[in-house]
């Protein structure tokens, strides 16, 4: 018993504690307001109109909480919005020069044509067509007359 009340007390000292830095935690993941978030996006796109900048912010595809009567932007939300509209990511220089010098070159050696090279079945696939047909005697079919098969 009183191995429990000690327990007890300590989870109402933890309990706070805990909130306190869940909360500060979230504080952190969603740095920015409306209006620090309009100039990171203007800053990381220069040619963003106002109004797109705005249309994105009022959009809800930016992952976004309420905190103290506040909308907060997290804090990789450029990164959410390049993989949105992919002509955000082509003016993102940085990334590209990325792109290129990380990318490129791996996917030159994927796609290289070896009998060995266990990436093909994916990079290239092989897709076959052809036309198949079934007799089944009616008695074996479901009373609603239709037989489903799945061919892979």
């Amino acid at each position: 018993m009183k191995k429990l009340v000690v327990f007890l007390l300590g989870l109402l000292l933890i309990t706070p504690a805990f909130a306190s830095w869940q909360d500060e935690t979230v504080k952190m993941s969603y740095p920015y307001n409306k209006e620090e978030a309009r100039k990171v996006m203007m800053g990381k796109f220069p040619s963003m109109s106002d109004k797109t900048a705005e249309d994105w912010l009022e959009s809800g595809k930016l992952d976004s909480v309420v905190i103290d009567f506040e909308t907060r932007y997290f804090e990789d939300f450029i990164d959410t919005m390049e993989h949105i509209d992919l002509s955000l990511l082509h003016q993102d220089k940085e990334l590209m020069a990325r792109y290129r010098e990380l990318y490129l070159p791996l996917k030159k050696l994927i796609e290289k044509k070896t009998a060995a090279s266990p990436c093909q079945p994916f990079v290239n696939p092989v897709e076959y067509t052809g036309k198949a047909s079934a007799a089944i005697p009616r008695d074996k079919l479901p009373k609603d007359g239709y037989y489903q098969v799945w061919i892979p």
